[in-house]
């Protein structure tokens, strides 16, 4: 047998020596090699993962803004219509602007991280024991900037004016409006119908964000309501599923229509607007036109327990029925409302706030029911709403599908944080001494550093101008006169009078001090103005003096949570007022 060449023995002991295989068998790979190969496919994995979970944050982020944007677009279009619609001044039975303040968690993250488990408190470092307080001020207006410090211990507060993911603003306005080119249409039907095909020119108009259902459908709850505690703990987002935490809140349009009652057809559902309650006001209830009297409209039982009337603020029915009023039998509505509201009726009664929130479980606001007892009439009251629609009876019941899609007719925005309500005018006389200023003159803040000036806006105090403490350019209240010129009367005399311009209630226990400015209807005559031959102004009647501009901030966040901060939007309506003489 002949030997192998000596080149070929030696090759083999070098592939040995190498540790690879000799003769024909395959070459194959090493435990370092596979471990490089599987650490640069590990490293490849996440950045593919890491681009394409950018990417997805980017686009959600992106449809996000997108989806916020159109909502905000399709809001401001109805809003400046509204606004527009607003009758002028000199025809307007009731203007009620109302401001509060509610302490909520932004969502149930918000809520987890809060080591004391209080919303007037915020924590920065979630160490327990040093939070910021944010509770209610120790004065009744909080306008005094000497006892502002970012270390004053509560009760009195921190950061006053400031509204953030805690400390929120829910106002609500509501109007009359008048639209001569499109009647108003109603959005809901009767027991057999989808939506009552019945229009009207005139309606009653609320924006604010609403109370809003449980799951039940029989409670409805404010926004960021805690209820009543038991043993010290409160049943917070348990009891008020729908509407606790401030994502879930949700900005309400109530439209009321206005019409006569004799134009009804028989079966025509409709809220019973008599001289006793107006047809605006809180609690009246729903009735259902015959060939003889009206009869109740009744809620059905079940889902309900008993078989009481439909009431207003539960949308069930957007159709006031206005009857004669006096003097003004033969006139529209809103006419007939403003005869009945004028004096020697105390409309100021019916400005006062239905939906107070104490610490007293008797008269707990919280929450109200369908059969909740009701308080002074009034047209201050928050619109109530379902988030959701019930479609377990929809097969066999029109009115159970009509009924379901009436009680969500007030929504129109989700998502509404912050809803705040302010307000200018000519409320004071800023001319300069001998010289009285124009009437209808906005109030304003002048700069003599820069010879300009700025818009005085009322309502209730919040921060403005990006500086500690509370200043003339800041939103204040009525009761705080603007600046006067460097030559001008100090203060400014004021061009109102008495609480028939404005009414703020008292002050609560778990809230800061709301504020309710509302306007009755005009009477008398004009205020006219200093001439050269009158230097002296004549008052005239003083509810000619109202808002000339409506301010309305608003805060939307994504329900859904794909933004970590809201879209904030600021919108200015021009109200129609007198032309002064």
């Amino acid at each position: 047998m002949s030997k192998l060449p000596f080149h070929s023995r030696r090759s083999c002991r070098r592939r040995r020596c190498g540790l690879r295989p000799c003769g024909d068998r395959s070459a194959g790979f090493t435990l370092i090699e596979l471990m490089i190969s599987i650490a640069i496919v590990l490293v490849l994995m996440l950045g593919i993962n890491y681009v394409f979970s950018t990417s997805a944050k980017t686009i959600s982020t992106g449809m996000a803004v997108t989806g916020v944007t159109r909502e905000i677009r399709g809001a401001r279009k109805v809003l400046e219509t509204d606004f527009r619609n607003a009758v002028p001044a000199e025809e307007m039975p009731a203007l009620i602007i109302h401001n509060e303040t509610v302490y909520a968690w932004k969502d149930k993250q918000d809520k987890l991280a809060d080591a004391d488990n209080d919303p007037t408190t915020y924590d920065v470092d979630g160490n327990p024991g040093d939070e910021i307080d944010l509770s209610p001020n120790t004065d009744a207006t909080g306008l005094d900037p000497s006892k502002w410090s970012p270390t004053t211990p509560a009760p009195y507060g921190n950061l006053p004016g400031v509204y953030n993911h805690r400390r929120h603003r829910v106002d609500r306005i509501s109007f009359f409006a008048r639209n001569s080119s499109e009647s108003y249409l109603r959005q809901t039907g009767d027991a057999d119908s989808y939506i009552n095909n019945l229009t009207s020119s005139e309606a009653w108009i609320q924006y604010g964000l609403l109370r809003l259902a449980d799951n039940n459908a029989i409670d409805y709850w404010k926004p960021g309501a805690r209820g009543d505690p038991a043993s010290g703990v409160y049943p917070d987002e348990r009891g008020n599923q729908n509407n606790f935490f401030a994502t879930q809140w949700i900005l309400g349009r109530k439209l009321m229509l206005l019409a006569d009652p004799a134009t009804f057809p028989v079966d025509t559902v409709f809220v019973n607007g008599s001289a006793a309650n107006l047809g605006v006001n809180f609690g009246v209830g729903t009735m259902r036109s015959t060939a003889g009297a009206p009869a109740a409209f009744n809620r059905e039982s079940p889902p309900y327990p008993t078989a009481t009337p439909w009431r207003i603020e539960e949308s069930r029915v957007d159709l006031v029925g206005v009857y004669p009023f006096g003097t003004a039998g033969s006139g529209s509505p809103i006419q007939r409302l403003r005869a009945r509201m004028a004096p020697p009726f105390n409309v100021i009664a019916n400005w006062i706030d239905a939906d107070p929130t104490t610490t007293t479980p008797s008269t707990n606001r919280d929450k109200r029911a369908y059969n909740s007892p009701l308080p002074t009439p009034t047209l201050n009251y928050l619109a109530w709403a379902k988030p959701f629609v019930n479609k377990s009876n929809f097969a066999t019941s029109i009115a159970s599908q009509t009924r379901e899609t009436a009680l969500t007719t007030p929504i129109f925005l989700r998502g509404v944080t912050q809803f705040i309500v302010e307000f200018a005018g000519d409320f004071y006389d800023q001319g300069i001494a001998g010289q009285p200023e124009p009437l209808g003159t906005i109030d304003y803040v002048p700069d003599v550093a820069t010879n300009s000036a700025q818009i005085r806006w009322y309502g209730m105090p919040r921060e403005t101008d990006g500086t500690p403490g509370f200043g003339p350019k800041d939103t204040l209240p009525l009761s705080v006169p603007p600046p006067a010129q460097p030559s001008g009367t100090n203060p400014p005399p004021a061009r109102f009078t008495g609480a028939g311009a404005q009414l703020a209630e008292k002050p609560r226990t778990t809230q800061t001090l709301p504020y309710i400015f509302a306007w009755g209807p005009t009477s008398g005559t004009l205020p006219v103005e200093a001439t050269a031959t009158t230097p002296v102004s004549t008052p005239g009647d003083p509810s000619y003096i109202r808002p000339s501009l409506i301010r309305i901030t608003m805060e939307l966040i994504d329900p859904n949570g794909r933004l970590e901060e809201g879209q904030r939007i600021e919108l200015v309506f021009r109200m129609k007022t007198p032309t002064f003489n």
